[in-house]
């Protein structure tokens, strides 16, 4: 199974939250394309054992950004460095106000068959605090367009956390519970220090939630409320309904092996982890050169693959198969962990039916167990 991660770091306006690598430059969209339908030869040609891909995520940035005929040219150049699989999975990230009919038909007639929208909150005061540009019409819109070309894999991300009341946030649930969307992702926020938002807030702009107890409260109640709606959560932060889980993110859970192309694009193959160029500029001009763009930062040692068998599998409602982790490590996670028993203890943990699960009311203290652990 082959899994591919496209970086479009393009955006029209940065959101406040945002510490991810992209520009508010629109002048070599263009260029940048054709880079990464380079780049792809090139990975296509060196990984020569890839020939079918069974997912792409085209994430960013704003991938919508590109806007229709950008789009068509990007997945076309993909799909002549790669054939997909039968049983393909295809998805782009968009931002709503960028949705329209003639996008939605781009998208439908270049294979994509999932679309995740960044609906984040549908408070429109909300929206302009944090920097959106969209309001919550322009995400009924976009969901409107992509059902009617034939779209209905669309997730909606939804951040726990932000400056707004409790009401707004399960008003935001339930809004994409009713519109019908398949899937949510539901994110706690992290304000990080060299972010517009952290600013902001140290100047007394405004205000978010930071008792544990209470997010802790949101996070369960949310779960209640998804539940009930028919959503299974599959991963500590994404509810899905029956078959709509995103594999290409479960490949990244599972520990799987993934290729990326584009500006700042991680991959992992062969035990070893890469990262390309991360300035624009000097990815494009290295692509045009032939030049290397990318470095191994990590060889994955046998202990490394251990900890991250542990610390994503544990993410997942399926948590880890103690059968398969000794087969492949020749050790029981117990032995590997010896703090895995203490948290069973203390019912933090449970081992059940051969397979180490966290216990279904701490997974938003997921991050404390897992420091206890590793």
């Amino acid at each position: 199974m082959s899994f591919l991660y496209v970086h479009i770091p393009f955006c029209k306006q940065r959101c406040k939250y945002c510490t991810f690598v992209s520009t508010l430059r629109a002048d070599n969209m263009d260029q940048y394309i054709s880079c990464l339908v380079a780049e792809g030869a090139l990975r296509r040609s060196q990984f020569s054992n890839i020939s079918k891909l069974d997912t792409i995520f085209l994430g960013g940035g704003t991938p919508s950004y590109l806007g229709a005929q950008r789009m068509c040219k990007l997945l076309d150049g993909i799909k002549s460095c790669w054939q997909l699989s039968d049983n393909y999975e295809l998805s782009v990230e968009c931002n709503p106000e960028s949705v329209d009919m003639e996008l939605a038909e781009t998208l439908v007639q270049c294979g994509v068959n999932r679309v995740s929208l960044g609906l984040q909150s549908s408070n429109n005061s909300t929206l302009a605090t944090i920097g959106r540009l969209h309001n919550v019409q322009q995400f009924d819109n976009a969901v409107g367009y992509l059902s009617q070309c034939g779209i209905t894999n669309i997730n909606a991300d939804i951040i726990l956390g932000l400056p707004e009341s409790r009401q707004s946030f399960f008003d935001s649930l339930r809004h994409a519970v009713d519109i019908g969307v398949s899937h949510l992702s539901v994110y706690a926020l992290e304000v990080h220090h060299n972010s517009a938002m952290y600013k902001e807030i140290k100047r007394g702009l405004y205000d978010v939630p930071s008792d544990e107890d209470y997010l802790c409260d949101l996070y369960d109640d949310a779960l209640k409320l998804l539940s009930k709606a028919g959503y299974n959560r599959y991963e500590v932060s994404n509810f899905a309904k029956e078959g709509c889980e995103c594999r290409h993110n479960l490949n990244y859970w599972q520990g799987g092996e993934y290729l990326g192309l584009g500006c700042a694009a991680h991959w992992y193959i062969g035990g070893k982890r890469y990262r390309n160029a991360t300035n624009l500029d000097k990815y494009i001009e290295s692509v045009d050169n032939g030049k290397r763009i990318e470095h191994c930062y990590e060889c994955v040692d046998n202990a490394g693959k251990m900890q991250e068998k542990i610390m994503l599998g544990l993410r997942l409602a399926q948590g880890v198969d103690v059968e398969q982790f000794e087969g492949q490590f020749g050790v029981a996670p117990q032995v590997a962990f010896p703090r895995i028993a203490d948290m069973i203890a203390k019912g933090m943990l449970i081992q059940a039916n051969g397979t180490l699960t966290v216990a279904p009311d701490k997974m938003y203290v997921l991050n404390l167990i897992l420091a206890e652990i590793l």
